[in-house]
């Protein structure tokens, strides 16, 4: 026969007051909190309740266990609207931070597609220009680059066009130049560097067919001489493997060609006009 004794029913009483006093603290608290967290404080209050109950019943029949099924029913109301709950929470503000993050990618992503676009001929821009040939001094550096070379553009007649007509004049002259240039070669691979400059890198087919290329573009600019359309000089200069140590020597070459270029095209120009 079980025998409960004073002090240990005292104790019981007392738990099961301090249970019941924190659920009703608890309570009293959901009317001045966030109703976010009423779930989380009703869940804490009703795992206090049913622990009072439970010990009032395990005083009296202290051979039965509904301490220890109290223990497990609370624990069970606490896991599944407390925890599981906070899980949630935890996966939504992961979520949340995922999406900021992504968000802030695509920032970053439009902020360098800003940078790297020339803002009047919609082609690639000097800094564009400049991460490109980083690259490809790394890539001569390690003796990985493989068919490559460099056409050099010049619009003739800016300056001009600029004097005579204006500056807005000089901006059509050049985004029509920069048209003529990317019905030819990609505007991927086109780079405006300066004033009236810009840039073919060759690479792919573009490379394989630059003679091809490069003929037809030549025809059309002799037809525009003629006809008083835009004007653009080119010079075309091709990676020397082991002797080319550096893009610059590359594009020094394509730039001494296009000058030539230049100057014959005014020879054209005057001789028809």
């Amino acid at each position: 026969m079980y025998h409960i004794y004073l002090f240990r029913a005292v104790l019981l009483i007392i738990q099961s007051i301090l249970f019941f006093a924190s659920s009703l603290y608890l309570l009293h608290l959901m009317k001045i909190v966030d109703k976010n967290m009423h779930l989380h404080i009703l869940a804490r209050a009703m795992f206090g309740l049913i622990m009072a109950v439970m010990l009032l019943l395990h005083m009296t029949y202290v051979p039965a266990p509904f301490y220890s099924i109290g223990c497990l029913i609370a624990t069970c109301c606490y896991y599944k609207f407390i925890v599981e709950n906070l899980k949630d929470d935890h996966y939504q503000e992961l979520d949340r931070l995922l999406r900021r993050e992504q968000e802030y990618k695509k920032q970053i992503n439009n902020i360098e597609l800003i940078a790297n676009t020339d803002p009047l001929t919609g082609v690639k821009s000097a800094r564009a220009y400049s991460e490109a040939i980083s690259e490809i001094d790394d890539l001569i550096l390690k003796d990985k680059l493989q068919e490559f070379g460099v056409i050099v553009f010049d619009v003739n007649n800016l300056k001009s066009t600029n004097d005579k007509y204006g500056h807005k004049m000089g901006d059509i002259l050049l985004m029509t130049a920069a048209r003529t240039i990317i019905k030819y070669f990609t505007d991927n691979d086109l780079y405006r560097i300066g004033g009236d400059e810009f840039v073919v890198m060759l690479k792919g087919k573009q490379f394989t067919n630059r003679k091809m290329i490069l003929a037809d573009f030549e025809t059309e600019i002799e037809n525009n001489v003629k006809n008083k359309g835009v004007i653009i000089a080119s010079g075309i200069s091709i990676y020397r493997p082991r002797q080319d140590t550096c893009y610059r020597l590359i594009f020094e070459r394509a730039d001494l060609r296009m000058y030539d270029c230049k100057a014959l095209l005014k020879v054209m120009e005057q001789s028809y006009h």
